[in-house]
């Protein structure tokens, strides 16, 4: 029995895939959240050095999750800046390529995310996969890691 392949709009992928960036960038904020109110609460104990260690832990924790959140936000711009009706007729910047191995939003390194029961995987162009698919159109055949991958649908 072949499986009916279900190609989702545009309209869905963006924003499944903009809803899963502020999903992350929500949880980073509120862990971000969480270490600034245990700095404020911490309170100069008599062991100051001590004091001094757990402040300057949170301080590097803080800057890690700033970090990622701005990395986040510079992913949820990127991915808000792919035309919603845009259609390709190749693999480029801000097109959806569907292979028999996977399904990508061309936009920037974003993991997976979920359209419907479908899974997606964001692709920046620097990823090596994206120099294979780069210009290449529905039909057309790609070798990767000794794998054959045929490109059923670009949109």
């Amino acid at each position: 029995m072949t499986k009916t392949l279900t190609i989702h709009t545009r309209e869905e992928v963006l924003t499944a895939a903009k809803n899963h960036l502020m999903d992350k960038l929500q949880q980073l904020q509120s862990s971000i959240a969480s270490v600034e109110e245990g700095m404020a609460n911490e309170s100069k104990s008599s062991a100051g050095d001590k004091f001094e260690t757990s402040r300057e832990m949170m301080r590097q924790e803080l800057d890690k999750l700033s970090s990622q959140a701005q990395q986040l936000q510079s992913h949820l711009t990127t991915v808000n800046s792919v035309a919603r009706s845009y259609v390709p007729d190749y693999i480029d910047m801000g097109a959806i390529a569907i292979t028999d191995a996977g399904r990508y939003l061309i936009a920037d390194a974003i993991g997976k995310f979920a359209v419907s029961s479908d899974r997606f995987f964001g692709l920046s162009t620097a990823a090596p996969i994206y120099e294979q698919l780069h210009q290449k159109k529905a039909g057309d055949t790609i070798h990767m890691n000794g794998r054959k991958i045929k490109i059923i649908k670009v949109y």
